[in-house]
C-alpha cells in the first residue's frame, strides 16, 4: 500500500516536473519563447490574420464607401461599395505581404522580446510593485507605416487607427498577484518536482516487498498518465479553438497552439514510450516461463559469469556490511549543508531531503536484495 502510494506521487511528480519545465523553457524563457513564436509571421495562416486584424483596425469600410460616393459624379455611385471592397482587398494583401517580408520578422521578434520580457519583470516583481505599470503592449507601430507608403501617400490613416493598428495591449493590472503566484509555482515546480519524483520511485522500490511489481506499476501508471494527458489536452485544444468562430482566426490560432504544443506532446510520448519500456523490463525479469526463454534466448544469465557482475555483488556485499554507516554519513552531510546555506527556502529544503530519501533508499535496494520467489 505505501509502495503504491509511492508510485503514484513519483509518476504525479514527474509529469508536474515536465509540464513546468516545459513552461519555464518555452514561456518563462526570452530565448525558448522567441524560438516558438518568431517564425509564427511566415505561416500563410498567421501571416493572413495578423493582416486582416491589421485591415480591420486601419480601414473603416463604412467611411471609404462615403468618401468615395462625395468623390465620384452622382450616376457612378453605385461603384462606390465595389470600389471601398477593392481598396480594403488592396489593404489586406499589402498587410500580408509585408507580415511575410524580413523587415516584418525583425519588427515582430523586438516587439515580442520586449512584451515578454516586460510581462516577466511584473511577474518577478516584488509585493506592491508593477501595479500602475503592469500594462505590456506588443508594440507594431511600423506596420501601419508600412502599410500606408505601400498603398500610397494619398490614402489617410488617421493616428488613432495607427495607434490601434500598432499595438496588442495586454493589460496586467488586475492579474498581477495571480501572475506572480504561476511564476513562483512555475519556477519552484521545475526546481522541485524532478528530485521529488526521484526520491519517491527509488523509495518505492526500496520498501515494495515485490520490487519486480513495484516497477511494474511504475511503467504502467506511467503510460496511464501520459496517455491521459495526450486526450486532456486534445479536449482542451477543441474547447479553445471552438470558441472563436472567424475562420481566418482560427487556423491562426491553431497554427500558434501546435507551435507550443509540438514539443510538450514530444515529451508527454517519451514519457510512454519510457512507462512502457519500465514495464517491459519488468516483465522480461519476472518468473514465468516465455521470460525466462527469452532470456535464455538473449543469453542475458552469461552475464553473471563477467567481471562487472561479480564487481556489482561486491559491492552489494559491502553496501550491506556498512548500510547504516552510510545512511548515517548522507545524513551528517545534510545537516552540514543545511547549516552551511546562508539562506534556505521550502524549495531547496524539500530538495535536499529528497536527495537524502533517494540516497538512502538505493542503498537499502543494494544491501537488500527483494524477495526472488514472489509472483
Amino acid at each position: 500500500m505505501t509502495a503504491g502510494v509511492c508510485v503514484a506521487i513519483a509518476v504525479v511528480s514527474l509529469v508536474g516536473a515536465v509540464l513546468t519545465r516545459y513552461v519555464q523553457r518555452n514561456v518563462l524563457d526570452t530565448n525558448g519563447y522567441l524560438a516558438i513564436i518568431g517564425p509564427l509571421p511566415e505561416d500563410p495562416q498567421v501571416s493572413a490574420a495578423l493582416a486582416k486584424f491589421t485591415t480591420e483596425k486601419i480601414f473603416d469600410a463604412t467611411n471609404a464607401e462615403a468618401s468615395i460616393k462625395e468623390f465620384l459624379p452622382p450616376r457612378l455611385a453605385p461603384l462606390a461599395n465595389p470600389l471601398a471592397e477593392a481598396l480594403e482587398r488592396r489593404f489586406n494583401q499589402t498587410a500580408n505581404n509585408f507580415v511575410q517580408s524580413d523587415t516584418f520578422n525583425s519588427i515582430w521578434t523586438t516587439a515580442n522580446r520586449a512584451l515578454q520580457k516586460g510581462v516577466l519583470r511584473v511577474a518577478e516583481s516584488k509585493e506592491g510593485e508593477g501595479k500602475l505599470a503592469a500594462l505590456g503592449s506588443l508594440d507594431l507601430s511600423r506596420l501601419a507605416s508600412a502599410i500606408k507608403e505601400r498603398i500610397g501617400s494619398d490614402t489617410a490613416i488617421t493616428p488613432e487607427q495607427q495607434e490601434k493598428a500598432a499595438t496588442i495591449r495586454v493589460d496586467l493590472k488586475q492579474r498581477v498577484d495571480r501572475l506572480r503566484t504561476n511564476v513562483r509555482i512555475i519556477n519552484n515546480g521545475a526546481y522541485v518536482l524532478p528530485y521529488l519524483a526521484l526520491s519517491f520511485l527509488v523509495a518505492a522500490v526500496a520498501i515494495g516487498y515485490n520490487r519486480r511489481r513495484v516497477i511494474l506499476a511504475i511503467g504502467i501508471t506511467m503510460m496511464i498518465l501520459g496517455v491521459a494527458m495526450l486526450v486532456t489536452f486534445k479536449v482542451a485544444s477543441g474547447g479553445v479553438l471552438g470558441d472563436i468562430a472567424d475562420a481566418t482566426y482560427k487556423s491562426a490560432a491553431q497554427v500558434i497552439y501546435e507551435a507550443f504544443y509540438n514539443d510538450l506532446r514530444s515529451r508527454i510520448v517519451l514519457i510512454i514510450i519510457s512507462g512502457a519500456v519500465v514495464a517491459l523490463l519488468a516483465l522480461l525479469a519476472g518468473p514465468y516461463r516465455w521470460a525466462a526463454w527469452l532470456r535464455n534466448k538473449l543469453a542475458l544469465p552469461k552475464f553473471r559469469n563477467i567481471a562487472p557482475y561479480r564487481w556489482l555483488l561486491n559491492i552489494r556485499r559491502v553496501t550491506a556490511k556498512y548500510e547504516v554507516w552510510f545512511e548515517l554519513g548522507a545524513a551528517v552531510a545534510v545537516i552540514i549543508w543545511l547549516l552551511a546555506l546562508s539562506s534556505l527556502t521550502p524549495a531547496t529544503l524539500v530538495v535536499i531531503l529528497s536527495l537524502l530519501v533517494a540516497f538512502v533508499s538505493l542503498a537499502h535496494i543494494v544491501a537488500r536484495p527483494a524477495p526472488v520467489n514472489l509472483r
